[in-house]
């Protein structure tokens, strides 16, 4: 039996999005490290591999840009979800897709998070998307 726990960065600015998120998904069988601005989590990225990057489209202190950067120069096969405040203002996936992410959601629909998550981590998207 695997005991590995995927590994997941969340980022976000706001306390309560970054509790809620990584109870969420400690809740639900994954490792998070959290941090709360962009400096952090690139010094988080330099020490350490993550499976996953849940991070705000917006820092108070850098762009997750910068981020996912640092993580594809660490390990090209570390995936990025991220997450926006406002559903119904969200920019398309292609957007973001573009810049190398893998998927965006609403930071406050947390059933739509897992199943992002689990979907941008299963074997058979990698396989999916690896052909593009």
């Amino acid at each position: 039996m695997n005991s590995y726990r995927k590994r997941v960065l969340i980022v976000d600015g706001h306390e309560k999005v970054l509790i809620s998120l990584e109870k969420l998904l400690e809740d639900n069988g994954y490792c998070t490290t959290t941090s709360w601005t962009a400096t952090d989590a690139l010094r988080f990225l330099r020490s350490s591999d993550y499976d996953m990057i849940l991070v705000s489209e917006y820092l108070p202190d850098g762009t997750f840009e910068d981020l996912l950067r640092a993580a594809r120069k660490r390990n090209a096969d570390t995936q990025c979800i991220i997450t926006q405040g406002n559903a119904k203002g969200m920019r398309s996936d292609d957007h973001f897709k573009v810049l190398g992410a893998s998927a965006v959601v609403c930071k406050y629909e947390q059933q739509s998070i897992l199943d992002t998550l689990r979907r941008v981590m299963s074997p058979a998207w990698k396989r999916d998307t690896s052909v593009a």
